[in-house]
Formats: C-alpha cells, structure tokens, sequence
C-alpha cells in the first residue's frame, strides 16, 4: 500500500487546531469476494484532521472511479465510489485511553499515514457483486451467450428436475 502522508505539525500545539487535506492521491487496486477493483486515475481526498487532546481524529471523504467487471455478465465497466473516511491516530501514551475493540493507527512525529484509513473505507465501500446496471440480465447458464445483447432457446428449455421439487408440493399447516 502506498503511503499518503499528512502534514499535522499545525494541528499539534494545541487541542482543537486541525488541518485540511484535499488532494488527490495515487491508490492501488483492491480485490473485494473476487472482483478486483483498478482505480481509472487518482482518488480524490478531501480529510480533515483534528486535534482531540486523545489524539488525532481524522473525517472526510475519498472518490474514485474503478474499473471492474459486472458480475452478472462480466462485461468491464467504471464504477465511481466515495467512501467516508474515519480514522484515530494516537501515540504509544494515548493507547490507554481508549476502548479495548476501537481502531487506532499509530501516531509519530508530525504526520500521518492516511493510506490504511483510505483503503478501508473503500473497501467497506465496495459492492459484494458488482453490476453495470440493475436490469442486466446476465449470461445465459446453458449456451453463455450475453442476455443483454442476444436470445437464445436456452431458457425455454423445461427445467432438469431437482431433487427438492417434492418440497413445492409440501404446505405448511398453521396449529
């Protein structure tokens, strides 16, 4: 993962002084239940980082456009996504002062790495499946061809019978 470091020297002589960070930045792809995300260009930071005397708490937003495939018809498509960015830095003393199951990143000198905060939110961000469009149809199981370009016969075909058809036929009694 690339760094993306953050100048916070301003913010840390006294609590309540933050930095704005608005920038865009390098990001690297991210592979999320098997589809792999490619970022098109830079991602667009725009973060602010303050100063909470526990620490330094960091909240904005990251943009960008990835390219991925659909998963219904696996056609290559861009897919813009933001994500909210929430993040905790804290030096080794502050560690103490904190939740057992909170998040933190480490905290030294006068900067910070928003890289791990970015990579994050994008992730939890990022659709389980993606689609190009809501209504696509997909590929057909049985020839494959693309449902959204093309017919087939594939889908009037009767169905194989399953060995849990008995189950339809099965109705539930209320008691």
């Amino acid at each position: 993962m690339k760094p993306v470091i953050a100048d916070i020297s301003s913010a840390l002589d006294e609590p309540g002084n933050s930095v704005d960070v608005v920038r865009d930045v390098d990001l690297e792809s991210l592979v999320n239940a098997g589809a792999e995300y490619i970022p098109t260009g830079p991602g667009h930071v725009e973060v602010s980082l303050m100063n909470s005397s526990d620490g330094i708490v960091a909240m904005g937003v990251v943009s960008v456009t990835f390219r991925t495939d659909c998963s219904k018809c696996l056609e290559p498509f861009d897919l813009d996504v933001t994500a909210n960015v929430e993040a905790l830095y804290l030096t080794e003393d502050q560690i103490d002062t904190i939740g057992e199951n909170e998040d933190w990143e480490p905290l030294s000198g006068e900067s910070v790495d928003l890289a791990p905060a970015l990579h994050s939110a994008l992730r939890l961000s990022l659709p389980y499946a993606p689609v190009h469009d809501a209504e696509c149809a997909g590929i057909c199981p049985g020839c494959g061809c693309d449902l959204n370009k093309e017919s087939c016969d594939c889908s009037s075909e009767e169905d194989v019978p399953h060995p849990f058809d008995a189950l339809k036929e099965l109705t539930l009694e209320d008691k």
